[in-house]
């Protein structure tokens, strides 16, 4: 069996914690993610060396390749938690599945330790389950946002990635910004899908599973700008159509008693706008119990 490693991590400019994964790939099988192919087969990772070793000198991130509540990732993800949190290490959770009682339990005792990161993009269901095949339902990626700020902890909703003219409706942002902030949400940040159409079996794959879709199809008509994200080059909505989302959002969570920041690295190029644009970008090096960072902020 494969052994979990924990790690510096790829999102140098973003996250300064140590990436640990506890499957050998993504369980979810999203349509826009190239960690896992259909019908692809996924490990857990055995954790006994992490469990064994020394105590991490920063945080932890769980999981960047994969969801550490899917099945019997869960089991390993509490396992984790319940030797590092006492000891004092922080720990960063992202995730699009139920986060089991126990767990939560267990996180409410240390939850300025912990920020929570649910990632939930659209409320409709039909939708999720083609986007997101194996995701909880977005009923139960609410709940646990509303039983986790509940418990005490900073809760993050993750809306990533948003399908430009799908998603983005004003009645369906409305919608979903409302539910977050019922659900007990702090903060919402936001990007949209970014597609490659590049030569490579994974991005032709990702391409078709969105144009053979009869509502995703139509969104590919929009991303019509080039950016450099993180890995490679992607295709995004103009900037013009970015920059009005961001500020919509922006209205949207304030109204709600919210924060919002646009993410930098899926949207590198909100990074050089000029001006005072009326939306938070979050661009420093992420530390824990650092907020992310207004680079300018002009909230009328």
């Amino acid at each position: 069996m494969k052994e979990a490693i924990i790690q510096e991590s790829n999102y140098g400019n973003c996250i300064n914690f140590y990436e640990l994964d506890l499957t050998t790939t993504c369980s979810v099988g999203c349509i826009y993610c190239g960690l896992r192919r259909r019908g692809e087969r996924f490990d857990v990772l055995a954790i006994e060396d992490v469990l064994n070793g020394e105590i991490p000198e920063k945080g932890i991130y769980l999981s960047p390749n994969s969801d550490p509540f899917f099945r019997d990732a869960a089991r390993l993800a509490h396992q984790i938690l319940e030797k590092f949190l006492p000891q004092g290490v922080p720990f960063l959770i992202t995730t699009k599945q139920r986060i089991p009682d126990e767990t939560i339990e267990l996180l409410s005792h240390f939850a300025d330790q912990v920020i929570a990161k649910i990632s939930l993009a659209r409320l409709d269901q039909t939708l999720n389950r083609y986007i997101e095949p194996a995701a909880a339902s977005a009923k139960e990626r609410l709940e646990t946002i509303k039983r986790l700020a509940e418990a005490g902890l900073s809760v993050q909703a993750l809306m990533m990635p948003v399908y430009p003219g799908v998603d983005d409706s004003d009645e369906k942002l409305e919608a979903i910004i409302e539910a977050f902030a019922q659900a007990g949400t702090s903060m919402v940040k936001a990007a949209y899908v970014l597609m490659r159409d590049g030569d490579s079996p994974k991005d032709a794959e990702m391409l078709k599973r969105m144009l053979v879709h009869p509502i995703l199809k139509n969104s590919w008509k929009l991303m019509t700008e080039e950016i450099k994200p993180h890995i490679g080059i992607a295709k995004i909505p103009r900037i013009e159509h970015r920059i009005q989302f961001y500020e919509q959002l922006t209205g949207l969570c304030n109204k709600h008693g919210m924060e919002f920041a646009a993410c930098s690295v899926l949207d590198p190029p909100i990074l050089e706008l000029s001006g005072k644009p009326r939306f938070v970008r979050c661009s420093s090096v992420w530390m824990f119990r650092e907020k992310c960072v207004a680079v300018e902020v002009e909230i009328e």
